[in-house]
């Protein structure tokens, strides 16, 4: 009964936004009892939200080594292989959790996302496809399965993939940006563009709306606008990722 009031206590915490006090409340729990797999599940994905996949993976495999038969286990060990970019890793842990239960939407999904980011598009079209008739509601399966679909120029799939989840969450950011570059693509700039705006509308400080909407300006031909978004982008940037080219566009636009 102890350790169900800690572990109420320990996701009370991690609700709260107190992450370190959570974790530590788990270690707690697992030290005490270390068959508790619960516990030590919920404390591997509490580390991995926190980006301690080293610290996490200890814990995975703990769950495996004391009890081979936990699928769970075998889904966050291979969701977190596929976080380090360890993609064999991740494909073998995510079919074992699979081989244990072929119906789990969650292992079928990231195993789908992990061929997507090996570009095997049909092998992920088919699995999440098949996460979908499980989580017929996931934006997440919805948004990677449409962006495939957008990779192989099949565009109406695409939008319908997008529509798909804002019509459950019409403020959905991702979807919200990933149709309105699909229109891009197209060259519908007219339809694009106010679903950039849309989005900024619920994150003004959105760096890569702020790109994408930079673009689709210079693209249409309206260069203050494009300028405009570009020194929003600049603003708001966290990683820099495209900061020497945004500036030297501005630079370029301003002449």
């Amino acid at each position: 009964m102890a350790s169900k009031k800690l572990l109420e206590e320990a996701v009370a915490s991690y609700n709260e936004g107190n992450f370190s006090q959570a974790i530590e409340k788990l270690k707690v729990i697992v030290y005490n009892n270390a068959t508790n797999y619960p516990a030590y599940n919920l404390l591997g994905c509490f580390l991995v939200s926190q980006g301690l996949l080293v610290e996490a993976e200890n814990y995975f495999k703990k769950i495996i080594e004391l009890n081979p038969a936990q699928p769970e286990a075998y889904n966050n060990l291979g969701y977190l292989y596929l976080r380090q970019g360890k993609f064999d890793l991740a494909e073998r842990y995510l079919q074992n959790a699979l081989k244990d239960n072929e119906l789990d939407a969650e292992a079928l999904n990231n195993l789908a996302l992990l061929y997507k980011y090996q570009k095997r598009y049909d092998e992920a079209i088919a699995l999440f496809t098949k996460a979908l008739t499980l989580a017929p509601q996931s934006p997440e399966s919805y948004n990677n399965l449409g962006c495939i679909y957008k990779e192989k120029k099949m565009y109406l799939a695409a939008i319908q993939a997008f529509k798909n989840v804002l019509k459950e969450n019409a403020e959905d950011i991702e979807a919200l940006n990933n149709l309105a570059c699909t229109y891009k693509a197209l060259g519908k700039l007219d339809e694009a563009i106010p679903l950039f705006e849309q989005a900024l509308a619920i994150d003004s400080a959105d760096e890569t709306i702020h790109y994408n909407l930079g673009i689709t300006y210079i693209e249409q031909g309206s260069k203050e606008k494009a300028i405009g978004q570009f020194k929003q982008y600049l603003h708001h940037t966290q990683d820099g990722y495209h900061t020497d080219q945004v500036t030297d566009w501005i630079e370029n636009l301003e002449k």
